[in-house]
């Protein structure tokens, strides 16, 4: 097992193996995370493929015997000057595939995000969750993620 930085050169399979796998699995969840109907993986790769390119951004991906089990993806939040915020870094997507589920994978890439945001002097770490994924609710509060603010949706109508 190894947990390793991506460079902009694992985009592809970063994509192909695993955000596109997360993906699914959260259209299932809610139709806020429907698919787009075209080149979904191409522009999910070329998408990778410039963040991993930026200083504020990267994915750290779990590799087991050779096979991609699963990623986290961070970066700083940026907050407008205006706010009296702290700093802060955002896990955007954490996902271990189903096989690897359940052997503490999802605990040490949350911890490789927190250090991230750490070694960065981020003085929190954000996420945003599902409201009906509970496994995700619940892993994140045993890190020590409190609820703070709920986000709403209203559908154009």
């Amino acid at each position: 097992m190894e947990i390793f930085e991506a460079k902009p050169g694992d985009a592809d399979r970063l994509a192909e193996d695993l955000w596109l796998p997360l993906a699914k699995e959260m259209e299932n969840l809610s139709d806020y995370n429907e698919l787009a109907d075209t080149d979904v993986l191409e522009k999910s790769s070329e998408h990778r493929r410039k963040r991993l390119e930026e200083d504020d951004y990267t994915s750290f991906i779990l590799e087991v015997e050779d096979e991609y089990a699963g990623f986290v993806t961070v970066h700083d939040r940026k907050h407008a000057p205006v706010f009296a915020k702290d700093t802060s870094g955002e896990i955007s997507e954490l996902f271990v595939k189903k096989k690897f589920r359940r052997n503490g994978y999802a605990d040490q890439l949350i911890d490789r995000g927190v250090e991230w945001c750490r070694n960065r002097e981020l003085q929190a770490v954000e996420l945003s969750v599902d409201t009906g994924n509970e496994k995700a609710r619940e892993l994140y509060e045993k890190k020590g993620f409190t609820e703070v603010r709920s986000r709403m949706r209203k559908e154009n109508v």
